[in-house]
Parts: C-alpha cells; structure tokens; sequence
C-alpha cells in the first residue's frame, strides 16, 4: 500500500522511481498541480518541443496508461476524470470494473 502525506493525504511516490523522462514529468506535473487538465500537461510535458508536442490528446492518455503499469506494484495510479488528473492510491478505488477501467488498466486486486 502506498504511503500517504500526512498533511494533504496524497499517495507518496519514492523518489528513487526510475521514470523516462515524459513519465517523469507527467508525475512530476500531477504531484505538483492536482485537477491538471489534459491540456495543461500537454503543454509542460512538451513545453522545449518547438512543434508544441503532439496534436493528438491521446498520446497523453496513453502516457499516463504506461506511467500507471510502473505505479501499479507501488499502490499508486494517476486517474483522470472532469475535473483533471489527480494522484490516487488504488487501495481506495472499488471493485466495481467501470471505475477500474478508468484507471487505465491498473487493478485493484
């Protein structure tokens, strides 16, 4: 189970993770600003990108679907919803299959 932030309660990360560097920043990015919209991490994720980074807004969904695989083992996801991307801890997600579907494939289990 993950560790919690005994001030705002949020899942605790080890530092130590070993990311690539577009995970990295989008944990970074979601750690730093809870409710980031899809937009929003577009543009730090790729802010030095002279083209703007990808058009396309599924290639940050898919990211995020990648950066969950790594956090699943630590009891960490990044879930996204109307109101932005937040860190979550996946102890607290139900068992009811919608809702672990949003997680982009991380089980609960």
């Amino acid at each position: 189970m993950a560790a919690t932030c005994p001030h705002c309660g949020a899942p605790i990360v080890p530092a130590e993770l070993l990311l690539p560097p577009i995970k990295k920043c989008i944990l970074d990015a979601v750690r730093r600003r809870p409710r980031i919209t899809a937009e929003q991490l577009r543009g730090i994720v790729w802010a030095h990108d002279p083209a703007g980074g990808p058009e396309n807004f599924k290639t940050v969904h898919v990211h995020i679907n990648q950066l969950n695989k790594r956090l699943a083992p630590l009891g960490v996801a990044v879930r996204g919803g109307s109101n932005g991307y937040r860190l979550i801890s996946t102890r607290e997600v139900s068992c009811i299959p919608q809702e672990r579907a949003q997680l982009g494939g991380v089980r609960s289990e």
